[in-house]
């Protein structure tokens, strides 16, 4: 399940993922969302916090994601995830688009 953080500043789209990330979050909620504030900023910063209990992405839900990110790469001005998760912790470190 993918939610949206309300109250953020212009500019920043921001998600909170939770138990097991699907291809349909992706499209029902995190994309329009997104999409919404991509059209109407020339660069975009995104929170994206995934907390002790998301366990997972399907298949489906990372090629979305790996898709959102190349699609608008231009875009970024700062992608921050916030996590507990060890492997994400890892997996993102130090990495920037």
């Amino acid at each position: 399940m993918i939610e949206i953080v309300t109250g953020l500043p212009d500019g920043v789209a921001g998600f909170i993922a939770a138990g097991r990330v699907t291809r349909r979050d992706y499209e029902e909620v995190l994309i329009p969302s997104l999409e919404t504030i991509l059209r109407s900023h020339p660069k975009v910063r995104c929170y994206y916090e995934l907390g002790t209990s998301f366990s997972g992405m399907d298949a489906g839900a990372v090629w979305e994601d790996f898709k959102v990110g190349i699609q608008h790469i231009t875009q970024w001005e700062r992608v921050a995830v916030v996590t507990n998760v060890e492997w994400i912790r890892i997996s993102v470190h130090e990495k920037s688009i």
